[in-house]
């Protein structure tokens, strides 16, 4: 399975953990369709880390928001 797919059945089974897309495709029809399948954010490889964890501390957050 790829990720669109993974992420696609974890929403459709209910499961609302925060999911941060890792890829190398730098297409935007890529990442709308990840954002679509209900992927929360989409990061291009290569990455800066310090921006990783920024992405990864704000859905946390939300996450305990929303909770």
């Amino acid at each position: 399975l790829d990720g669109r797919e993974v992420c696609r059945r974890l929403r459709e089974a209910g499961n609302w953990t925060p999911i941060i897309m890792l890829t190398k495709y730098d297409d935007p029809t890529e990442k709308v369709m990840s954002l679509e399948e209900g992927a929360d954010d989409y990061v291009v490889k290569p990455f800066n880390a310090r921006e990783l964890v920024v992405r990864i501390r704000k859905q946390l957050k939300r996450t305990r928001i929303r909770n």
